[in-house]
């Protein structure tokens, strides 16, 4: 199971066992990206974001039908990660406010905002769902990219060297 693009970016896809299933559906956008992928059963989902409008859409697709996400008043954002636990969509991205992006994931298509203190703006890039807990790798904005993840909505820094920057991109549960 593979997803991405084909002729530049113009048309994004997955391919099973090395062919073209289907094409992914990014309405009357001009390009997208795919970001991630998970199979549960005998359906695949995608994450990722299109070009419409002047900004980057949130969205999965699940068996190549397009889900948009909420952006609420947001001009653009982007979906990075994704997972599927007991039949509930998780996604982890950030949407643009109008002035900063903030770092979020998706439940099921509903927005959830990430934590990030006295920071000024962040992404979710890593996600996994274990045991109902939601656990999300990213980072914040605050003199400096700052790494952290979030368990449940609460951030917990990663540390860093005094006056270096970093982000947090992936993540795993070992099970209990």
């Amino acid at each position: 199971h593979v997803a991405g693009s084909r002729d530049g970016n113009n048309k994004l896809c997955y391919w099973l066992n090395g062919v073209i299933k289907y094409d992914l559906d990014i309405g009357s956008g001009a390009y997208g990206f795919a970001s991630d992928l998970a199979v549960a059963g005998a359906s695949v989902y995608v994450a990722g974001s299109y070009f419409e409008d002047g900004g980057y859409k949130p969205c999965y697709w699940l068996d190549g039908t397009r889900h948009d996400l909420d952006i609420g008043s947001g001009t653009s954002g982007d979906a990075n990660a994704l997972a599927v636990s007991d039949g509930s969509v998780y996604v982890a991205g950030d949407y643009y406010d109008g002035s900063h992006y903030k770092p979020c994931y998706w439940l099921d298509g509903t927005r959830h905002d990430l934590d990030i203190g006295s920071g000024t703006e962040g992404s979710a890039s890593g996600l996994a769902v274990s045991g109902g807990s939601v656990h999300v790798a990213g980072y914040y904005a605050d003199g400096g990219t700052k790494p952290c993840y979030w368990f449940d909505g609460v951030k917990y820094d990663l540390y860093i060297d005094s006056g270096t920057s970093g982000e947090a991109s992936a993540l795993a549960v070992a099970p209990r």
